[in-house]
């Protein structure tokens, strides 16, 4: 069962504390509510899918997952018949594994965006590395011509 509101999980415990302790069936309003899925088939494999979970408009999101392994339910759909519970056996425990994905959907707009100003950051330090190469290269060309200049002004004051 999956419960969204608190006060259905604490009529849930109450029914259930009645029915074993008191031997009073007890109705919850949740039962009668149409289009709501609380009850899940017993299976050995149940995936259970609910988009509401992570909603844009809420924060937070909290529901109650409970694995019904009382006669609560079989109580309430055969009210003349349930006497009493039945004992426990090793045999009826559950292992239950939970596995929770998530998706997001701006996550492949970002990806696009941070792929272009990968590139243009690239190509923005390709053009500052070659332009520093330049830079060196002509302050090395600069130099040789004014030690060439130098060297032909020495020359000439010797004459």
């Amino acid at each position: 069962m999956v419960f969204e509101k608190s006060k259905d999980y604490l009529c849930y415990v109450e029914a259930v504390h009645m029915l074993y302790h008191e031997n009073v069936i007890q109705k919850c309003d949740f039962l009668q509510r149409e289009g709501e899925d609380y009850f899940k088939s017993v299976g050995t494999k149940k995936t259970f899918v609910n988009t509401k979970f992570l909603h844009k408009g809420d924060r937070t999101k909290e529901y109650f997952f409970v694995l019904d392994n009382t006669e609560w339910t079989d109580a309430i759909d055969n009210e003349n018949k349930w006497k009493k519970p039945k004992a426990y056996s090793a045999k009826d425990d559950v292992f239950i594994k939970v596995t929770t994905e998530m998706t997001f959907t701006s996550n492949d707009k970002y990806e696009a965006w941070s792929f272009i100003f990968t590139i243009v950051f690239i190509s923005l330090g390709m053009v500052a590395l070659l332009s520093f190469l330049f830079f060196l290269r002509m302050t090395c060309i600069y130099q040789n011509l004014s030690m060439e200049r130098r060297q032909l002004k020495r020359k000439i004051m010797e004459i």
